[in-house]
């Protein structure tokens, strides 16, 4: 059966150092034998020093066979939630999807392994959901395992926690392959919303097609109570050197955040597999300078670590290309990366994997 393939466009984002063109654009939805729709938006970081600030993009497209839904955006993986709400409730369903899903495996010194599950709702603008139930679904459609919701309502488009527990032993062992990550399970969400009741479906198992960025990625960490989250990367000239720029944050809860994060940092890309050129393999980078200060999130309110890295040198490489060209048909998917950070934390050493799915590069 053909597929279609659909891409969407973010909206340009602004760094505090430059501005340039983007090397991510909306995802690119496979949307199977139906016509899905394409959505933009979602949340995007703040500059160095900055902190990440929630957005809001169009509205959802309906799709009869596909996901029916756009790429991720640049919100990565949000751990809060979003303005509080509460659904008026009623007898009719409604139709909902869902994105930008991170599975982070956290162990803690002295803790069970922990899953927390967040993501983005995608309904009409301003709609109130409520998650009660999330499955996490095998590619031959069993449940792994099924998490209660945190009991917090969030606005359509913001991403947040839906739900957390303890990690079954299957998916902790996911994390011994750093390349193991893209949709190795699917999400149905269930719960309450303005009308009545929602059910929400993304990721490979529970829908047909594929999507770039991937709607569900597997992050692992260790010593950090919350994964990394709002990663952005920016290559540019700066007179005779090409610099690079990395910022994300590191939610934590209330108390000491991240105290230092190394100069040596790994980088694990992903590419698409329709259209998406050759893979680059994982590799390491050091002498980043990096710095860290406290923040607060916007919207959701939790406080975090905010980390800038900056080099003088293009270690990046392929793993942040320069956008596809405008008129190109179809467009090449860029690539997103896994930037995986250690230091030191509350709980003392620590490595987390900080989603980057927008680096921008520029030319001038």
């Amino acid at each position: 059966m053909p597929r279609a393939l659909v891409f969407g466009i973010l909206p340009l984002t602004c760094f505090a150092l430059a501005c340039g063109s983007s090397a991510s654009s909306g995802g690119a939805t496979d949307g199977g034998a139906g016509s899905g729709g394409s959505a933009t938006g979602g949340a995007s970081s703040g500059g160095a020093g900055g902190s990440a600030g929630s957005g809001t993009g169009g509205s959802a497209g309906s799709g009869t066979g596909g996901s029916g839904t756009g790429g991720s955006g640049t919100g990565g993986s949000g751990t809060g939630g979003s303005a509080s709400c509460t659904p008026t409730g009623g007898s009719g369903t409604l139709a909902v999807s869902c994105d930008d899903v991170n599975l982070a495996v956290l162990a803690l010194p002295g803790k069970p392994t922990a899953v927390r599950v967040t993501g983005r709702l995608v309904a009409a603008n301003g709609t109130c959901l409520l998650p009660e139930s999330i499955d996490l679904v095998r590619p031959d459609k069993s449940v792994l395992q099924t998490l209660s919701g945190t009991g917090k309502a969030q606005k359509s488009w913001d991403t947040s926690l839906w739900g957390s527990g303890d990690a079954h032993l299957e998916m902790v062992a996911r994390c011994k392959d750093e390349l193991d990550r893209i949709e190795p399970y699917g999400i149905i969400v269930k719960g309450k919303a303005d009308g009545g009741s929602f059910e929400a479906k993304c990721g490979t198992g529970v829908e047909s097609g594929s999507s770039w960025p991937p709607r569900v990625m597997l992050t692992c960490h260790s010593g950090l109570a919350d994964p990394p989250a709002f990663g952005n990367a920016m290559v540019q000239p700066m007179g005779p050197f090409v610099s690079t720029q990395l910022m994300g944050q590191l939610p934590h809860p209330p108390g000491p955040g991240i105290t230092s994060v190394a100069s040596d940092i790994r980088i694990v890309p992903f590419q698409s597999s329709f259209g998406g050129g050759t893979p680059t393999p994982p590799f390491n980078t050091s002498g980043w300078q990096t710095s860290v200060s406290e923040t607060t999130i916007p919207v959701t309110g939790q406080v975090s670590t905010n980390l800038n890295a900056f080099t003088d040198k293009d270690v990046l490489g392929a793993a942040c290309p320069l956008p596809s060209p405008m008129d190109a048909m179809p467009p090449t998917p860029p690539p997103i990366f896994f930037a995986r950070l250690t230091g030191q934390g509350p709980a003392g050493a620590f490595s987390g994997e900080l989603v980057v799915r927008m680096c921008t590069r520029t030319t001038k």
